[in-house]
């Protein structure tokens, strides 16, 4: 090798050095100036206007390009001066209260506001979590025409004023509102500069009632919306739905009772509800809600409801025993209260009762004819059996031909006689509804009343059975009689009357008499007025035209004692005065 060779090296390794460490030297220069109007790296000029600098990683002593690894790892976009705008809260009112129909302006005033931002107004109502948007500063017409939204800028621009105008304002306007700056999306690197500030308005309307609950099944139903349903014995709360500000002063009232507790227990919450528990058929009608505050006391809100109770088919009756006649009509109705209104069917002697074509029994709902009675057919048990989804009642209609109770003709109890009683009686219905009666069991019986210590007993004689008589009987008879010997004077007697016929024994009519100490006269006038049978059923008489004068009609016998009594107070009279002289 030439001496020519070895500087040749020698100087491509000199400069090879020199230039790595002029690229060094230059990376610390940059690093070490904190702010520069330009970089040049190589034959490119960077503005620092739009760079800026960060602490590089070790360059690397085989890179072979410095320049455009500097340029990838030592520099960056830099971030643009951002003024951030704040809120001016002087003279600023946050609270406002207003009337229904008034109207409502909210300003916001942001101080140093620039177009890197927008101004927005967003609303939340009273309960729920989201956020309604109102206006913005980059939109053109507001969401809603009672609302206006106006930004006035100060003369030098460094602060704007966002008025939220509000007309008319009704109870839906009430609510949180907020006035919100924004940087605009792509001014920011990782996170956009905000800011609120929030107002309240209040808006002071009357009270109204909207309805009154529960309006839910199966309480409730939309083709019935005025009526409210509820079973017997259940609890239930009433709902008056109503709203104002402030809030409104509830009451209710049962049509025809100026206060509940006149008809019905219940309670009335703090929010207006009214409870009603263990309701019964009695809670039944319509009901008032009425509402009112300051701004309607002298005319409240109301809305009725009509309140049903519904409960099982019930009756007064289980048991009716009909009595008729061979051939005769005879009409069977169950009398049933429920709610809902119930279904009926018949059943005779326990099973379904058929109807059949031509049959003397036809059935409709709750009655049941029977044309031309027939005893071997028709003498039997029908129940009707009445059902709703509440429960079901029955009603049994027992019909026989046994005779009714005949009809005792005398008119006093106590006899004439100590020791007989005439008992007399009729036939009564049986003769009407054409019951056979083919005799008569008479009972009777003597009642003492003695007491024992402080305990007063009955006695009877016979003690064991009273003493019967069977007397036969007719319906063509008319009037029977009867006389009860061997009695005991100063007495009291039980009788009992009763019919039979070939169906079995009728109801018993009973008569109580009482037997004098000693036997009455009675004049041959009284004994032919008593026995006659027009005067032991005597009709409405008219009573007598009065002529002025005192009248007295009196029967010989009578007059015969009379004068015998004035006979013997006269020697009395005598007497006494002949012992005083």
């Amino acid at each position: 090798m030439d001496v020519y060779s070895i500087l040749t090296v020698f100087l491509v390794v000199a400069s090879k050095v020199l230039y790595l460490q002029a690229g060094k030297s230059f990376r610390n220069d940059l690093i070490a100036i904190p702010t520069c109007n330009t970089i040049i790296l190589g034959s490119t000029v960077f503005p620092c206007a739009n760079r800026y600098q960060r602490n590089c990683p070790e360059l690397p002593l085989n890179e072979p390009n410095p320049g455009a690894w500097m340029r990838r790892n030592c520099l960056d976009p830099t971030r643009p001066t951002v003024i951030t705008p704040f809120f001016n809260r002087s003279n600023t009112v946050f609270n406002h209260t207003r009337t229904q129909g008034e109207n409502v302006v909210l300003r916001c005033r942001v101080n140093r506001f620039n177009d890197k931002f927008i101004l927005k107004w967003t609303k939340r109502d009273k309960g729920s979590e989201f956020s309604e948007p109102i206006f913005s500063s980059n939109m053109k017409t507001p969401i809603n025409s009672r609302r206006n939204f106006s930004m006035v800028y100060s003369p030098d621009n460094q602060s704007v004023t966002a008025e939220l105008r509000i007309f008319q304002l009704g109870p839906n306007d009430a609510g949180v509102y907020r006035c919100v700056f924004q940087q605009i999306s792509g001014f920011g690197s990782r996170s956009d500069l905000s800011d609120e500030q929030v107002y309240r308005i209040t808006v002071r309307y009357p009270a109204k009632v909207r309805g009154i609950g529960p309006r839910m099944a199966p309480f409730w139903s939309w083709d019935q919306p005025g009526r409210i349903y509820v079973n017997e014995t259940d609890n239930i709360t009433l709902t008056c739905i109503a709203d104002g500000f402030p809030t409104p002063i509830v009451l209710w009232q049962l049509q025809d009772y100026p206060s509940l507790s006149e008809k019905i227990n219940s309670y009335t919450d703090l929010d207006g509800s009214l409870y009603l528990p263990q309701i019964t058929r009695n809670y039944s009608g319509t009901y008032t809600c009425a509402a009112r505050n300051i701004l309607n006391r002298r005319r409240s809100s109301s809305r009725t409801v009509e309140l049903v109770v519904q409960y099982p088919p019930q009756s007064d009756q289980s048991y009716v025993e009909r009595k008729v006649g061979a051939g005769r009509y005879v009409l069977l109705q169950g009398l049933f209260t429920g709610l809902p209104i119930p279904t009926y069917h018949w059943l005779k002697n326990g099973k379904p009762l058929s109807t059949r074509n031509n049959s003397p029994e036809a059935v409709s709902g709750r009655k049941l004819v029977i044309v031309g009675l027939e005893p071997a057919e028709h003498y039997a048990n029908y129940t009707c059996v009445a059902t709703n989804v509440l429960g079901s009642a029955s009603i049994t209609f027992d019909v026989n031909g046994r005779p009714y109770p005949p009809t005792i003709l005398n008119r006093k109890r106590f006899g004439a006689r100590r020791r007989s009683f005439e008992l007399s009686w009729s036939p009564g219905l049986n003769a009407v509804h054409i019951i056979p009666v083919t005799s008569y069991n008479l009972l009777y019986r003597r009642v003492e009343i003695k007491s024992v210590g402080n305990v007063m007993k009955v006695n009877y004689y016979p003690n064991d059975a009273p003493n019967s008589v069977i007397l036969a009987g007719s319906l063509s008879e008319g009037v029977r009689r009867f006389y009860l010997t061997e009695l005991k004077e100063n007495s009291t007697y039980e009788t009992a009357v009763c019919p039979m016929n070939a169906y079995g024994k009728g109801e018993c009519a009973n008569f109580t008499f009482f037997t004098p100490t000693e036997d009455m006269i009675v004049s041959p006038t009284i004994i032919e007025e008593t026995e006659n049978p027009a005067e032991l059923s005597p009709a409405p008489k008219s009573l007598p035209v009065s002529t002025g004068r005192a009248s007295c009609r009196v029967a010989p016998s009578c007059l015969l004692t009379m004068i015998a009594l004035a006979v013997f107070c006269i020697s009395n009279m005598e007497i006494l005065q002949y012992e005083k002289t």
